[in-house]
């Protein structure tokens, strides 16, 4: 009789030990800007100039300290210079992704990216606080489509967009920018 008490003490402990010592789900590092004339792929109108490239599988590993791809996401980064004399209104601009055969690939925000890799890898158990601070870090590397850019400023950023990883890796990409309120649109061909 006086082992059971210590078999569940002992239980206890292994268990609170095991859950406290869970670190990060993954280990991101902070927000890097490039500088825009590194991402080789351009496109412009009198509106604006937008550079972007698919993260390959080592940026991604350096950053994320995942491989988005094999997880199902693919990350573009995106940089939008206003080329225009008026503030540009980032939310109202729409981007596709489309590969060679036309396939469509449907953006996703931020933070479904970052559960969808936790998915992908099997990471269930970590750190409550740590696990909020590696999202928000995942967050930040997006582009931020809240506010206005002024007029010859520059935003750039990650977007995401779902990639189901039963199909073919995609190949030949075009990212397509739309305005909605201009009705002009872009394409920058991103191999």
């Amino acid at each position: 009789m006086k082992t059971l008490p210590l078999k569940k003490l002992t239980t206890t402990l292994i268990l609170c030990l095991l859950l406290s010592s869970c670190g990060a789900p993954l280990r991101i590092k902070q927000r890097v800007e490039v500088s825009p004339s590194e991402l080789s792929h351009t496109a412009q109108s009198s509106e604006m100039e937008t550079r972007a490239e698919v993260l390959d599988e080592d940026q991604s590993l350096s950053l994320f300290d995942a491989n988005l791809l094999i997880a199902g996401v693919i990350a573009v980064r995106v940089s939008v210079k206003n080329s225009s004399n008026s503030q540009l209104d980032v939310e109202s601009l729409s981007f596709r992704l489309v590969d060679k055969d036309n396939r469509n690939y449907k953006q996703i925000k931020p933070d479904k990216a970052f559960n969808k890799t936790l998915s992908y890898y099997g990471i269930r158990v970590y750190n409550y606080a740590s696990g909020q601070e590696a999202k928000q870090r995942f967050i930040s590397h997006s582009l931020n489509r809240k506010e206005k850019i002024e007029p010859d400023g520059v935003r750039q950023g990650l977007l995401f967009f779902e990639h189901k990883k039963e199909e073919k890796q995609p190949a030949n990409l075009k990212l397509e920018i739309a305005s909605r309120k201009t009705k002009k649109q872009l394409s920058v061909l991103l191999d």
